[in-house]
């Protein structure tokens, strides 16, 4: 009979116990008095404004960001969040604390970095007046102005505009778009030209003479030659003498490699080769050359090219284009016989026709 006592005491005490613990506050039970609705605080670039619907117990509101760029306002249980334009390419964020009471919510206020990509680095344009549109991506507005008054520039919504008026200068003639988008400026440039109408033609190759210092100069036709397919600089100085050149119409450029049949003298033959004035190395490699772009200078009334090291010949800085004799068409350093002529820091140049 003593064990029922006891028994009894133990079920009457862990009652008791739980009693107790029932009656007690469990802070993590209580519901929140701040809750969100609806937010619309995602932002593009460009300065905007958005909103944060919060659902409360009739407390008072109160926000604030943690970066200065968001500006808060609260209405009711609407809060306004204001940012100002990002002008950087990276994103940003902020934290936004909105309180009633001693409870609280946070929501994150994002804005995207600016965008700008054109479909174009730079734009060549034939003689015609016309107008050609490029895609365009960007989420910022963008200002524009141009260097010339024949070529105009603008957007219209996804798509950049550009349009120039006839050319009739008989030459090539470039500008430049130059454009701003939040922090990022930049240009790209624009040219006009028919290569038969405003680069081919007779010109001059010119350059230091390597051997005494003076100015040598070559006179010279630019033509495409349809049969080879090539672009050609007839040498009339000397019999059948032609210098083939690279040409890039979308720039355009010129390019002249080594290694390249000139023509023949005395019963040998001659062949271009680039010669590295600073190291005094000479390359016969095909691989190597030298270029420039086609540019008009319009005070002496010219079209020119600077022939300039393209990176092409890996440790080496080539100055100088140099017409060397070779016994054989298969070129080394047997069958060279030596030097015709060199020409330091050669240019072609084109007199704008009258």
């Amino acid at each position: 009979m003593k064990k029922i006592p006891i028994i009894f005491s133990v079920l009457l005490t862990v009652f008791m116990v739980s009693s107790c613990k029932d009656d007690e506050i469990n802070p993590y039970s209580l519901g929140k008095t701040i809750s969100v609705v609806s937010q619309s605080v995602i932002f593009d670039a460009p300065a905007a404004t958005g909103t944060v619907v919060v659902a409360s117990d009739g407390g008072s509101i109160t926000a604030a960001a943690d970066a200065p760029w968001a500006t808060v306002s609260v209405s009711g249980n609407t809060v306004n969040v204001s940012v100002t334009e990002n002008d950087n390419i990276n994103g940003r964020s902020s934290l936004l604390t909105i309180k009633n009471g001693s409870d609280s919510v946070n929501v994150t206020i994002q804005q995207r970095g600016f965008v700008f990509r054109l479909d174009a680095s730079s734009i060549t344009i034939d003689d015609d007046a016309q107008e050609k549109s490029f895609g365009l991506t960007h989420n910022t507005d963008v200002s524009i102005k141009t260097s010339d008054d024949w070529l105009t520039a603008a957007i219209d919504g996804d798509a950049f505009k550009v349009a120039v008026t006839a050319n009739d200068t008989k030459h090539l003639r470039s500008g430049y778009v130059y454009y701003t988008a939040g922090t990022y400026t930049d240009s790209i440039r624009v040219v006009q030209y028919e290569f038969e109408k405003d680069l081919a033609g007779d010109c001059f190759l010119l350059g230091t003479n390597t051997s005494n210092g003076e100015q040598a100069v070559l006179r010279a036709t630019f033509s495409y030659d349809k049969a080879t397919s090539k672009y050609v600089l007839d040498l009339p100085d000397f019999t059948g003498w032609k210098l083939h050149l690279g040409f890039n119409s979308s720039v355009p450029s010129a390019s002249i490699y080594a290694a390249d049949q000139i023509g023949e003298y005395d019963g040998d033959y001659v062949f271009s080769t680039l010669w590295d004035l600073d190291q005094g190395y000479l390359s016969w490699s095909s691989s190597v050359s030298i270029s420039g772009d086609f540019q008009y200078d319009d005070a002496e009334k010219v079209t020119y090219v600077y022939f300039e090291d393209n990176g092409s010949w890996s440790g080496y800085n080539v100055g100088a284009l140099r017409f060397e004799l070779f016994s054989s068409t298969t070129l080394s350093s047997g069958a060279r016989k030596g030097l015709l002529l060199g020409l330091a820091e050669p240019m072609l140049l084109r007199f704008n026709p009258e």
